[in-house]
């Protein structure tokens, strides 16, 4: 890993190095340098829209509550324009982390982690669902019985398959497990298991039609690298060493992304201050190392990929009250984009690329009044 290693050096070196408060809500309405923003109202939950691109429209998903309780719903843009939300008839109870993806037909897979109406445990399920918002399939659980999921995370494949990861324990060790959701939305049997004593898994879809799986073992002191092959586990590699843990602090989220040459992982962590920080790092390929992980500054803060990407790795980010897209190319540091200006998060903002290659930017903003705001902003067209 001798070339990734010294620009990684190099690049360390020249970052100016400091923590930063948890963004305040802005006095100001969000403005965007792509143009329109689409306000998408008030939401009952924190976690930004899920978005997933289709050949001639956008599906757009994100829950609101009422005095009935939660509520799933699905909107489509076309057009530019979008229509009206279509309520799903799911049972949520407190659903989070939701992610769309693109399913055959124009119907799109729903994942989400909601409380288990017969354990109350946080358990990780699935529905596919049709362009007029009625449930094709699901709701299903893809984690077992009595498992309580912390996190997960899903890739296409090109043979427009769905592979889902979680991490989950049914006593006191976290596992992490995989499962097949087929084009038309049935899911394997039963789950694989892949690491034990593991946490925050993540996949990263290769040209080859394998898959690569980061995880940390259960201690956080080593990251995992695996290669699997139609669910099948070929090879693992610890690749990189712990990040700065100090009591208190929380992971909220990580992700992963590879270009031609390169992988690139982030940590988005709260300190117990309330700081926030994201932590990065990346390594070859062909290598069987990373470099140490470092604080990816300046100031860039809940950092999110853009999902199943090719080429150039695009990110989301938050520097201070903006909301920008950084790109990373060969293992380099690529530059920034500033979007969104008077803006603040809740979680990481969602970046997202439709089938005419413009950039979308989704994300969830603090009101005084409700859990959150939900807005999104469209690239224009060259």
């Amino acid at each position: 890993m001798k070339h990734s290693a010294s620009w990684f050096l190099c690049f360390a070196c020249s970052l100016i190095v400091w923590a930063h408060p948890v963004a305040q809500s802005p006095t100001c309405e969000p403005q965007s340098a792509w143009g329109d923003l689409f306000s998408l109202g008030t939401a009952g939950l924190s976690s930004s829209p899920a978005l997933a691109v289709l050949p001639d429209r956008l599906a757009v998903a994100y829950s609101l509550s009422d005095n009935d309780g939660a509520h799933q719903v699905i909107r489509w843009l076309m057009n530019g324009s979008l229509n009206d939300p279509l309520t799903l008839t799911l049972p949520p109870i407190q659903p989070r982390g939701q992610l769309v993806f693109p399913a055959e037909q124009n119907r799109v897979f729903l994942l989400w982690i909601d409380l288990d109406e017969a354990t109350s445990l946080p358990a990780l399920f699935f529905a596919l669902i049709e362009p007029t918002g009625e449930i094709a399939r699901g709701p299903l659980r893809l984690s077992t019985e009595y498992e309580r999921v912390y996190d997960f995370h899903a890739a296409l494949t090109a043979d427009n398959a769905l592979w889902v990861t979680w991490s989950g324990a049914i006593r006191r060790e976290a596992n992490v497990s995989l499962r097949r959701i087929d084009g038309d939305g049935r899911p394997a049997t039963t789950p694989i298991a892949l690491a034990t004593d593991a946490r925050h898994p993540v996949l990263i879809p290769n040209t080859d039609g394998t898959l690569t799986l980061l995880y940390e073992d259960g201690r956080g002191e080593s990251l995992i690298r695996a290669r699997i092959a139609q669910g099948v586990l070929l090879e693992s590699t610890r690749i990189t060493g712990q990040i700065s843990r100090t009591p208190g602090t929380v992971t909220n989220s990580v992700f992963a992304a590879a270009d031609e040459t390169h992988e690139y992982i982030f940590w988005n962590l709260t300190r117990d201050d309330g700081r926030r920080e994201t932590w990065f790092s990346v390594g070859s390929r062909e290598s069987t190392s990373y470099a140490a992980p470092i604080l990816f500054e300046p100031p860039y803060q809940w950092v999110r990929p853009l999902p199943n990407a090719r080429g150039d790795v695009r990110a989301a980010v938050m520097d201070g009250n903006t909301i920008g897209v950084v790109t990373l190319r060969a293992g380099a540091f690529g530059g920034f984009e500033p979007v969104v200006t008077c803006a603040s998060v809740i979680d990481p903002p969602a970046l997202y690329r439709d089938s005419g290659g413009r950039l979308i930017l989704a994300w969830s903003q603090p009101n005084q009044n409700a859990p959150a705001d939900l807005w999104m902003t469209i690239q224009p067209e060259n």
